[in-house]
């Protein structure tokens, strides 16, 4: 008799479990971005604050520094802060635009911190100078900065420096510019539910993935050399750690008509013969993304 209503009881639970709706799936936003021009990505985080890293889109000499679409101050609504990689003018050129406009504070290494305030014309107010090795914290994030290595520029040597003026008309930056070689400076942003935004950029993947060994960011902003294979890319990506990675400085790329989302693919599909719980995505310059943490059902499971 207990038996039949314990089959009876599993019978009716089984009806009732077919007649609840449930929700294929969900998600959580984390932040919204956009990829704009080499190492600038725009990021709106949740807390409202705009965080935006190497401000550049000045049209220049050289295939590589011409843009398919004119960009301006205009084109932004919002700068809390700035994050510079290193003093090479396609990461510092358009600064000064976003300082007036939105009087942002400006994260930069303290060794070119007062070049960068003489030569911009730029107030110390703004400017926030940080150490590698250092973690600091606002209520919007914790940033913790480490120490990179730019790639070697064969060519212009220590007397043509002047490729600022040459390239973009703008005088006076060689002084400033001598330090962009020296100090390249990457971070990670921990946001306040723990989500962590990692930024590497340069040659220096090695020493980064040891400094991010416990620690691995959620969404990796990684720079695509010109020259790097999709082999390459796929194990830096590996050792960098993150789910969610997007190029940057791959505008160089397309001056040699080089296929980013082919060379996407090629990398998700590697990431995928090696079981990487990561992937590559190729943003679209200047559209909006929403990056999030989400569920879904499981089709091929079904």
């Amino acid at each position: 008799m207990k038996e039949n209503n314990v089959e009876n009881l599993f019978s009716t639970i089984a009806k009732l479990d077919e007649t609840v709706l449930y929700a294929p799936s969900e998600a959580s936003a984390q932040l919204k971005l956009r990829w704009v021009n080499a190492n600038m990505v725009e990021m709106r985080l949740p807390s409202g604050k705009t965080f935006v890293t190497d401000p550049f889109y000045t049209d220049g000499g050289g295939i590589s520094f011409q843009l398919p679409l004119k960009i301006s101050i205009d084109d932004f609504d919002a700068c809390d802060y700035i994050f510079l990689n290193h003093a090479h003018p396609d990461h510092y050129l358009n600064i000064k635009e976003f300082v007036d406009k939105f009087h942002p504070l400006v994260f930069v290494d303290s060794m070119y911190a007062g070049e960068l305030s003489r030569t911009m014309g730029i107030e110390l107010a703004y400017i926030f100078p940080v150490e590698v090795g250092h973690t600091y914290y606002f209520p919007e994030f914790r940033l913790d900065t480490y120490h990179g290595r730019h790639n070697a520029l064969t060519g212009i040597g220590f007397g043509n420096y002047a490729y600022t003026e040459k390239l973009f008309g703008v005088k006076g930056t060689e002084p400033l510019d001598q330090y962009g070689s020296l100090f390249n400076t990457n971070f990670m942003l921990t946001l306040p539910n723990g989500y962590k935004i990692g930024f590497a950029a340069g040659i220096d993947n090695l020493n980064q993935a040891e400094a991010w060994r416990n620690s691995q960011p959620n969404l990796l902003l990684h720079q695509r050399m010109v020259y790097t294979t999709p082999e390459d890319y796929a194990q830096e990506v590996i050792s960098l750690g993150g789910q969610l990675v997007l190029p940057i400085h791959h505008e160089t790329a397309f001056a040699f008509n080089a296929d980013m989302q082919k060379f996407t693919e090629e990398v998700n599909g590697l990431l995928a013969a090696r079981s990487a719980a990561c992937r590559m995505f190729n943003p679209k310059r200047m559209k909006w993304y929403t990056v999030q943490t989400g569920i879904c059902e499981d089709v091929e499971e079904q």
